[in-house]
């Protein structure tokens, strides 16, 4: 056999493989369909399937499947279908790379955000972007967590349906003509009464009437805006000035209750910093390592705690962190117990409730650049009456605070330097 058939039939079987592989892992989460035709690679349109609480049909997503074998394999990406006809990159685009055989192998995964990184190059007269397998390898993009990868594609799916949805949405408020004169003809009948002219008068609450449409249909627009906006620093910035607007004085209490419900300057503040955490881990390829953190947790805190459980009030559960600054894998993770007066070296004189008086319930102590320390009173958490009898359930359950400050200290130790 030749070079040239030896190449092309390695290149099927290359090509065979990766859309195999990209359709049992499109599966585990879409409706996968294939495109009939296709001259840039392996396609598949996938869809949302259908739940009760997502009962409609849902838009496609088109993924394109790539495979390669060493470094230095081309990749080519039309721009057509990363770029809509906004200029701006598509958000039901999804890009699959697959290499390796068998126990090596390996998936890269990138949205049309991710390409656009890349140079574009004039290919047989048409636009593409270009990538090789050391590209991938180097820019972080290889898939950590399957579940995650799969969450973000249809979390995307489902931004872009409620962004087409949109343009359905009626609006409530129509700007249709409206004749403020128009009245039944049997009281344009010239006689008095005591009152005054009946179609004047009529005609003034009705021009009224039209101003305060307007006004409301203004009011309305300018609501709507948050309602169907998706970034919740971009609502909270349209929702600032109407929510003043609302807490004057002539809108009484109505007012100022809209006004608090429109606005939190909290979750500008939280999607902000949000946004900003995600940005940094995504880039250095971290994003599901950091994520995985808390099951990790979870799984390491309540096995501990579940062997103490009632836990005495008056113990503070230490939990000592060693993790890789680089990687975050968690090095060393060591929990114990320790009493309060001891651990804060205070007096150990109870209060009525049985307490030792504390400076602290919870805190985070660095201990080298990698290191940290979380305590934290365990056996204080308020536990309803019906939930005593199963504290184990009890404990599994709770999104404590344990995990987050943990998380956030390991950020924070990561990216102390940003």
């Amino acid at each position: 056999m030749d070079s040239n058939n030896s190449n092309w039939l390695k290149s099927m079987q290359n090509g065979a493989l990766g859309e195999a592989r990209a359709k049992a892992f499109l599966m585990n989460r879409f409706w996968v369909l294939e495109r009939s035709i296709d001259i840039d690679g392996a396609d598949y349109l996938i869809q949302r399937r259908l739940t009760r609480q997502n009962n409609t049909l849902s838009c496609l997503g088109v993924v394109q499947v790539k495979f390669f074998e060493n470094d230095n394999t081309p990749i080519y990406i039309s721009k057509d279908y990363i770029v809509g006809d906004d200029g701006l990159p598509r958000q039901d685009f999804f890009l699959l790379v697959f290499t390796g055989n068998e126990d090596d192998s390996i998936i890269y995964y990138l949205d049309a955000v991710d390409i656009i990184k890349f140079d574009e190059k004039n290919k047989d007269g048409t636009f593409k972007y270009y990538l090789t397998g050391a590209k991938l390898k180097n820019g972080k993009y290889q898939i950590v967590s399957n579940k995650q990868t799969l969450d973000r594609m249809e979390n995307s799916l489902s931004h872009v349906e409620f962004i087409k949805n949109k343009s359905f949405i009626i609006n409530k408020f129509p700007n249709e003509p409206i004749d403020t004169e128009a009245i039944m003809p049997v009281f344009k009948e010239p006689i008095d009464n005591w009152w005054g002219n009946i179609p004047k008068e009529f005609n003034r609450i009705k021009k009224s009437a039209v101003s305060i449409m307007n006004e409301l249909s203004e009011m309305y627009e300018n609501i709507r805006g948050i309602a169907i906006e998706t970034s919740p620093m971009e609502a909270m910035i349209k929702a600032e000035r109407i929510a003043y607007d609302f807490s004057q004085s002539y809108y009484g209490k109505w007012g100022i209750e809209n006004s608090n419900n429109l606005f939190d300057e909290n979750l500008y503040h939280a999607s902000k910093e949000h946004l900003e955490k995600v940005e940094l881990l995504r880039n250095d390829n971290l994003l599901d390592t950091f994520i995985a953190l808390k099951t990790h947790f979870k799984k390491e805190f309540f096995s501990f705690l579940s062997e103490s459980l009632p836990i005495d009030p008056n113990l503070i559960h230490t939990v000592t962190v060693e993790f890789d600054l680089v990687t975050l894998q968690i090095i060393n993770l060591n929990q114990s117990y320790c009493n309060v007066a001891d651990y804060f070296n205070i007096p150990g004189d109870l209060n009525r409730f049985g307490y030792i008086e504390v400076p602290d319930y919870d805190g985070v102590k660095t201990i080298t650049k990698n290191k940290f320390e979380y305590f934290w009173l365990a056996g204080r958490s308020y536990i309803k009456n019906h939930k005593s009898n199963k504290l184990e359930d009890f404990y599994s359950d709770l999104d404590l605070p344990i995990f987050w400050k943990c998380m956030d200290k390991i950020f924070e130790m990561k990216y102390d330097d940003r």
